[in-house]
């Protein structure tokens, strides 16, 4: 490891403390600067050229980087957990960058803001967005189609419409902004829900509101497992598949699938609706030829 990006990690970590979060407010403060793409830019450049193993911790930031085969699982920090299942991949190295707090120098908007609402004083942030996650960047030298994270959020008080984004530089002129294309959420709030409500029918048993919101979330749990975890599963559909009758026309019958975000194990996904934290699932994760290789993605 070179003590040069040790001296690096150490200076972005004082330019991202609560300290700085007020210049940061200066430096957003017109809509032709775009200073916080260019440090999450910079970053992401920093990532491509790294060699070997190692990890850097800061106060607000962490750098790891390995190497796996087939699959890669690991607890950043506490705070993202990243999931890759079964590549088939061998020697595969993957750079993950966490920034711990993304809320003092990004802004919230992400591409549904209405660019008209700039001005010449602030393009900061967006009143109905807060960023609540550490953001994650993610770089691999495989194309790997599925990639899992889940997050820990920030502040536990902020539960409503949660948004799964990753930084597009290209936004808005090259201003920037947070894009949900092939990010996809799992709706984990909802068994955690059917939980709460459960104790609930116990310590206050002659409540029928209670009763009612418990039965009727139990019974959408119960629908998301037989569709999720038991008909979109993989191994079932191929055995219904071979049991169905051909058709009379001598054609075999043939299967389909989106891949990327669709073609997961229902299992898995149950699994994983079980967790307490906000998961989300990424399509893809690029080669590093190309020109998305990395993408750093938050829950907002």
């Amino acid at each position: 490891m070179s003590p040069d990006l040790q001296n690096i990690l150490n200076t972005v970590d004082v330019i991202i403390a609560d300290d700085a979060r007020e210049s940061w407010v200066v430096l957003n403060a017109n809509e032709t600067l775009n200073a916080s793409s260019k440090l999450l830019g910079s970053l992401e450049t920093l990532s491509s050229d790294l060699v070997g193993e190692f990890t850097i911790v800061t106060q607000r930031i962490l750098l790891k980087r390995t190497m796996f085969n087939n699959s890669f699982m690991a607890d950043l920090n506490s705070s993202i957990v990243i999931n890759i299942p079964d590549t088939n991949m061998s020697n595969v190295f993957i750079t993950t960058v966490i920034l711990s707090t993304p809320n003092n120098f990004m802004p919230a908007r992400n591409s549904s803001f209405d660019a008209n609402l700039f001005n010449a004083t602030s393009n900061e942030t967006v009143n109905d967005n807060t960023i609540n996650a550490a953001v994650v960047l993610v770089r691999i030298n495989e194309t790997i189609q599925n990639v899992s994270l889940k997050y820990n959020k920030l502040n536990s008080s902020l539960r409503l419409n949660p948004q799964c984004v990753f930084w597009n530089f290209t936004l808005f002129d090259q201003l920037g902004a947070w894009d949900d294309e092939g990010c996809v959420i799992i709706l984990t709030p909802l068994f955690g829900l059917t939980w709460s409500l459960g104790v609930a029918t116990m310590v206050s048993s002659t409540n029928k509101g209670v009763h009612i919101a418990f039965a009727f979330f139990n019974s959408l749990q119960g629908f998301f497992i037989l569709v999720f975890g038991t008909l979109f599963d993989s191994k079932i559909r191929s055995i219904l598949s071979r049991r169905l009758p051909t058709p009379s026309t001598g054609s075999n019958p043939t299967t389909s699938t989106s891949g990327g975000v669709s073609s997961f194990s229902g299992i898995n996904l149950i699994n994983r609706l079980r967790g307490r934290r906000y998961m989300y699932r990424v399509s893809q994760a690029a080669n590093s030829s190309s020109s998305g290789a990395s993408e750093s993605f938050v829950h907002i």
